[in-house]
């Protein structure tokens, strides 16, 4: 069964305080080598059949300098209540992902696939 992808139009007025915007951005910056400007801030909700797989908040920014991307989804996954540490993502948009629940969605695929690193080059803000 194919997962499929909700955006409450009544959600995506989410707004992200500033340090965890500029959190984003340092990881963006650090991640892909160019500077970010927040655009919006979107709910995304994925179900599998009736099970919720995932749902939060995906910030979206437009890059400023990066060779082939215009905008990155970026959020973080609180992993902290499975006993794990918080991980950052910052998925760039390209020919097959448009939209925070593109993003989202190859986000879990890849790290079901064990496709992304656990170790990230930046800590997290104090």
């Amino acid at each position: 069964m194919l997962s499929n992808f909700c955006v409450d139009p009544l959600l995506t007025t989410e707004v992200a305080d500033q340090t965890y915007l500029d959190a984003l951005q340092r990881i963006i910056a650090e991640i892909h080598g160019c500077s970010s400007e927040h655009w919006d801030s979107v709910h995304v909700r994925e179900v599998l059949g009736e099970t919720v797989i995932w749902e939060g908040a995906v910030e979206i920014f437009y890059l400023f300098g990066h060779p082939r991307a215009r905008r990155c989804f970026a959020w973080v996954s609180d992993r902290a209540q499975l006993g794990r540490p918080v991980r950052f993502f910052a998925i760039l948009d390209s020919t097959l992902i448009h939209t925070a629940e593109d993003a989202v969605k190859y986000a879990r695929i890849a790290e079901s696939a064990n496709l992304i690193d656990e170790v990230s080059r930046v800590s997290p803000p104090v």
